[in-house]
């Protein structure tokens, strides 16, 4: 017969929480190359609006590489996080500002 003990939640160890930050941690320094291939390369999808103000593009561009730099300088994934969280607003941002100005 079944027991009903693995609907009590247990503590997680240091291990399973370590693994947990490396996962989310890798995940964004594998992002941030994709964030700056997209602000550099200017695929149709973001064109259009990556040309109009370049100053989205040069600052999705230097988040990007500032995060790759703290991560190989600080050997933390928190700096890639937050540099990949901003990334993504910055190629995200440009276009709801478009799509906000011509729903006016």
């Amino acid at each position: 017969m079944p027991s009903v003990l693995f609907l009590v939640p247990r503590p997680v160890s240091a291990a399973e929480s370590r693994e947990a930050v490396l996962l989310v941690g890798g995940l964004a320094v594998a992002g941030l190359p994709f964030g700056l291939a997209i602000a550099w390369r200017k695929p149709r999808p973001f064109r259009a609006l990556l040309e109009r103000d370049s100053g989205w593009r040069w600052g999705v561009a230097v988040l990007a590489l500032s995060g790759m730099v703290g991560f190989l300088v600080n050997d933390t994934s928190s700096a890639a996080a937050v540099a990949f969280a901003y990334v993504g607003l910055g190629l995200v941002f440009p276009s709801l500002e478009a799509r906000w100005a011509t729903s006016d």
